[in-house]
């Protein structure tokens, strides 16, 4: 549906959950509206639900990212906080990388994978079963209570 740029600006909404105290004013009344779930008292202290992004009080704050993305082309712009014509307010302040995780206790046997459990001692004497590759119940099984 067409609604000639008129969004809901839920990014910021986002923004706002992560912030713990937010200054006084615009930023503090948002930041509790989004705190205790109040989308419509957020919605009205961002202008309306019909106001444009360009006139929102609160702004997503963003910086230029030469970081490559997951195809090794660069980010771009990067969200990093909120802003408001007198304030920014930086709500990213982790970096969180992924990372492969590497299973120091496994054992190749015959080409299958087996995961060595236990505690202490016997940690390199047993094995454990392998969990299933699947999250749902195949049993075809049916059985009936009379």
């Amino acid at each position: 549906v067409n609604n000639g740029g008129i969004t809901a600006p839920v990014s910021v909404w986002r923004e706002l959950r992560r912030i713990g105290d937010a200054p006084e004013g615009i930023l503090q009344q948002a930041q509790q509206a989004a705190d205790q779930g109040k989308w419509w008292l957020f919605i009205q202290l961002m202008d309306g639900s019909t106001a444009k992004r360009k006139d929102n009080p609160i702004k997503l704050m963003k910086i230029d990212s030469q970081e490559p993305g997951k195809y090794g082309d660069p980010i771009g712009k990067k969200i990093c906080g909120v802003e408001t014509e007198t304030i920014q307010l930086p709500t990213r302040l982790h970096q969180w990388r992924i990372e492969k995780y590497v299973e120091e206790n496994v054992l190749i046997l015959n080409g299958k994978i087996l995961r060595l459990s236990g505690s202490g001692c016997d940690r390199k004497n047993a094995v454990a079963a392998q969990p299933p590759w699947s999250s749902v119940n195949n049993c075809t099984i049916i059985s009936f209570c009379f």
